[in-house]
Order: C-alpha cells, then sequence, then structure tokens
C-alpha cells in the first residue's frame, strides 16, 4: 500500500526494479526489492491535478498524463512539470501508448486529442 494515495494508475520499470504509482495530487516512485518496497520519491502535483495515466519509456524514465490536460516525461530521479518535460494536447489524459519502436507516445483525452 501507498500511504495517503488514491490509487489511479501504475506502471512497473523493470531496469530500475521501480513501480511508479499515480495518485491523487501525487506521484510516488517506489523501488522493490524482493518482498519490500521503499519509497524513492514523492512528486506532488499542482491543487487538484491527478495522475491519470502511466507508461514507461525505458528503464528509467515514464510518461504520464494528468487531470488537467498534461503529458510530462518524469524519471526515477524526479518528475517536473514544466514546460520542457511536458506538453498539452488538452482535457483529461485518457490513454498513453509507447508505439512499437518506442519513438512516438500517442495521447487520448477527454477533449479527443
Amino acid at each position: 500500500a501507498v500511504p495517503n494515495c488514491k490509487v489511479l494508475s501504475l506502471t512497473w520499470l523493470a531496469k530500475s526494479t521501480a513501480l511508479i504509482v499515480g495518485c491523487s495530487r501525487k506521484l510516488t516512485v517506489l523501488r522493490i526489492q524482493g518482498t519490500s518496497a521503499t519509497t524513492v520519491l514523492i512528486a506532488k502535483l499542482p491543487p487538484l491535478v491527478d495522475v491519470t495515466k502511466l507508461v514507461a519509456l525505458d528503464g528509467h524514465s515514464f510518461a504520464f498524463g494528468s487531470s488537467r490536460g498534461d503529458v510530462c516525461i518524469g524519471s526515477t530521479g524526479g518528475v517536473h512539470m514544466d514546460d520542457s518535460r511536458c506538453f498539452y494536447p488538452g482535457g483529461r489524459i485518457n490513454s498513453l501508448q509507447l508505439s512499437e519502436d518506442a519513438k512516438v507516445l500517442y495521447s487520448g483525452s477527454s477533449s479527443g486529442s
């Protein structure tokens, strides 16, 4: 269980043995070792913003969609919701998918973007 977290989405980064947990108002990175989990990062999001979708990009990075329409890139080392790591298709992000060659990230939102 993740303390103080209403879990909305999950993704697994196999190379770094990290479980990324998208919560209401925050994103948590857990390092999994055997049968135990250690919290390595808690990123608080702006007020009223939830992590709605997550997808693993490689062994150490991931993309997440938010309830306000952002799609951002994060890593096990940090999460920043700034213009250089985010784009804004608009609407609540309902789906994220990485292409087979891992070069294109597709997003779907409530606005049809």
